[in-house]
């Protein structure tokens, strides 16, 4: 957006926003009546802090299994950086989000498995 150059780069930060959309449960952009923030500068801080716990919605928050969580937030993490060559290819975001996939979906069925 900077430099005024759209590439396949680009369109893997722009699905991190998505990423990170979803995973905090808000804009990415901070509405009109708020104090203007971007998401994608707070997902970046707190996940290099350690605290992505605080900006993960709730409600999504407490049904991840960790493992998931981990892997979701890294790959979205990872498509946020700044310099493009840093950014992985989608090839590799999709293996990253089936495997983050699969950690919850173990989960899923290890619950499913002990309460029936």
């Amino acid at each position: 957006m900077e430099t005024n150059i759209l590439t396949k780069e680009s369109d893997v930060y722009s699905f991190a926003v998505v990423l990170f959309e979803v995973l905090c449960g808000r804009l990415c952009i901070g509405k009109p009546d708020e104090e203007p923030h971007l998401l994608t500068e707070i997902a970046k801080r707190s996940y290099e802090k350690g605290t992505l716990d605080d900006i993960i919605f709730n409600g999504l928050h407490q049904q991840m299994e960790p493992k998931s969580l981990k892997t979701f937030s890294s790959v979205a993490y990872r498509c946020l950086k700044r310099e493009r060559e840093e950014h992985p290819t989608m090839v590799q975001v999709f293996e990253e989000l089936e495997l983050a996939l699969e950690y919850q979906a173990s989960i899923a069925l290890l619950l499913l498995y002990l309460f029936s």
